[in-house]
């Protein structure tokens, strides 16, 4: 899974077009202020941004990484982390709420 959305890269000319969710850690400790009471769980996430599909699978380094932080109300539903079983639950979500974010609104799964 991963998105696909053109971005140029600090005003360079370069363009990066396929994002792929490399890195989640999740901070249940955290919290934010919410509209009625505390939010605990701060997730971040790191995205690497590639200039097309077939450099990743090249094996080509990332030509851009963008740090994105929401919390875990973003997620909708509680989940249970299991290991690897737990990303995969959640990756469609995390995906969806990167894709909510101005600079990715328009990007395409793929």
């Amino acid at each position: 899974m991963a998105l696909l959305k053109s971005i140029e890269i600090e005003d360079t000319g370069a363009f990066v077009e396929y994002w792929r969710i490399t890195h989640v850690q999740i901070d249940m400790s955290a919290m934010v202020e919410g509209p009625e009471q505390p939010i605990y769980g701060i997730i971040e996430v790191l995205l690497h941004g590639y200039s097309n599909q077939a450099a990743r699978i090249a094996g080509k380094s990332p030509m851009k990484v963008h740090r994105v932080k929401f919390n875990s109300q973003d997620l909708g539903d509680p989940v249970v982390p299991q290991g690897m079983e737990f990303y995969e639950a959640i990756k469609p979500i995390l995906y969806m709420v990167v894709k909510s974010l101005p600079e990715f609104e328009d990007s395409v799964d793929i």
